[in-house]
């Protein structure tokens, strides 16, 4: 008869343990899987999240699935209202509620998702301190009298843990007074005094093989609360630019969606 007794608190003790388990693991991981997003800006590039996937929609029928669709849409990174979106071919227009065409000149992001939505809004500054620059061209074999086109940063609290960390962008993409022996592109971030490469490019330079990157926007993108960076790389002539999105996790940015 104890016996029994010990036997029935055993089963019940595993129920109870895996019970907590799927509290704490199981349901978390299934209201992530639930998350859904669809990310669009005007130079007609789509990402979506859905069932826990990121995937870069890249194929004229599926985009026009999103035409005359309703999106959060925000304009320099602040938010300008609801609008009808539809693609002409190249790049995405505006339309109003009434589905009056509306003239943008700023840089677009329309966001639709099941979860409440954050972009952060940030300035880019002129870097006149090169130290971490140097550090980063040095490792890479490049000279500190290399001339740049590109020099700046931001400053941003990606993982939401109250302390802004600054991310630096630094190019010598499409440069005219020289001519370079390599092409290079750099975007990282530092953190505690730690370096976290985000973006890097480095080849011999070749007619029409640079790229140079800035950051599009900054937004929760999953809905975990932490941040998210939309990454844009411009090409020569008038290919049109390459959009990733990356995410800082474990210590590391990894590569969530690219048209590339």
């Amino acid at each position: 008869m104890k016996s029994n007794k010990v036997y029935i608190i055993l089963i019940v003790t595993l129920f109870l343990f895996a019970g907590i388990l799927y509290l704490l693991i199981g349901l978390p991981s299934r209201n992530v899987e639930k998350r859904e997003i669809t990310i669009l800006t005007g130079e007609k590039t789509a990402f979506q999240l859905k069932n826990g996937y990121w995937q870069a929609v890249n194929s004229s029928y599926e985009i026009g699935k999103y035409d005359w669709e309703k999106y959060s849409v925000y304009l320099d990174d602040e938010y300008s209202g609801e609008y009808y979106l539809w693609n002409d071919g190249d790049n995405f227009r505006l339309f109003d509620l009434q589905k009056q065409a509306v003239h943008y000149t700023e840089k677009m992001l329309a966001l639709r998702a099941n979860f409440n939505l954050n972009v952060k809004t940030f300035e880019i500054f002129e870097n006149i301190d090169y130290n971490y620059v140097l550090e980063m061209l040095e490792s890479h074999g490049i000279s500190s009298n290399e001339s740049l086109t590109v020099n700046n940063y931001l400053n941003v609290d990606i993982d939401s843990d109250g302390k802004e960390e600054t991310i630096y962008v630094v190019s010598n993409a499409f440069i005219e007074e020289v001519e370079p022996e390599t092409t290079f592109s750099f975007v990282f971030m530092i953190k505690d005094n730690k370096t976290y490469m985000l973006y890097e490019y480095q080849e011999k330079n070749l007619f029409g093989n640079a790229l140079k990157p800035y950051i599009h926007s900054i937004l929760d993108a999953d809905g975990d609360g932490s941040y998210e960076i939309l990454l844009t790389c411009s090409r020569y002539s008038i290919e049109k630019p390459i959009y990733t999105l990356y995410k800082f996790d474990n210590q590391k940015f990894k590569k969530l969606a690219s048209d590339e």
